[in-house]
C-alpha cells in the first residue's frame, strides 16, 4: 500500500510538473497500474467496522468518488478549461491522505496472521478495537 501509493502520488505531481506529453502518458499509465491501493483502502475499511457499518461506510466511499468527478465536471465546465489547478489541488489533498494513511493506519491483522506476525496482529486487532470504540 504504502510503495503504491508513493508511486502514485510521484506520478500526480510529475504529470501536474512536467510539461511533456510523453512524460505524463507514462505516469498516467503507471498510476493505473498502482491502483491496487485504492483497493487496499475498501480492505482497511471492511476491518476496521463493525458489520453492521459495512454497506454504510462503502456507500459514503463511494459518494466521495462521485462528488470528486462531479466537482471535476463543474469546475471545467464552468469555471476554467485549465485543468491545472484542479489536478494540483487533488494531488495535494491526496498526498495529505497517503501520509496520514501511511502513519497512523493500522497494518492489516490478516496479513499479519498469514505471515506469522502474531504478536503485531494482536497489537493492529488492539488499535482497531480502540477505533471501534470496544
Amino acid at each position: 500500500m504504502a510503495v503504491f501509493g508513493t508511486m502514485h502520488v510521484v506520478c500526480q505531481f510529475t504529470i501536474v510538473l512536467v510539461p511533456f506529453y510523453s512524460v505524463r502518458l507514462a505516469c498516467f499509465g503507471l498510476m493505473g497500474f498502482c491502483q491496487l491501493k485504492n483497493n487496499m483502502c475498501y480492505v482497511w475499511l471492511f476491518e476496521l467496522l463493525e458489520s453492521k457499518h459495512k454497506s454504510m461506510a462503502v456507500g459514503f466511499m463511494n459518494a466521495v468518488d462521485t462528488i470528486t468527478l462531479t466537482i471535476s465536471t463543474l469546475y471545467y465546465l464552468y469555471l476554467n478549461k485549465n485543468w491545472y489547478y484542479l489536478c494540483f489541488t487533488f494531488t495535494l489533498i491526496g498526498t495529505v491522505s497517503h501520509i496520514y494513511m501511511i502513519l497512523f493506519a493500522p497494518e492489516s491483522p490478516k496479513w499479519l496472521l498469514a505471515n506469522n506476525r502474531k504478536l503485531e496482529a494482536i497489537g493492529a486487532f488492539n488499535r482497531i478495537g480502540k477505533l471501534n470504540f470496544s
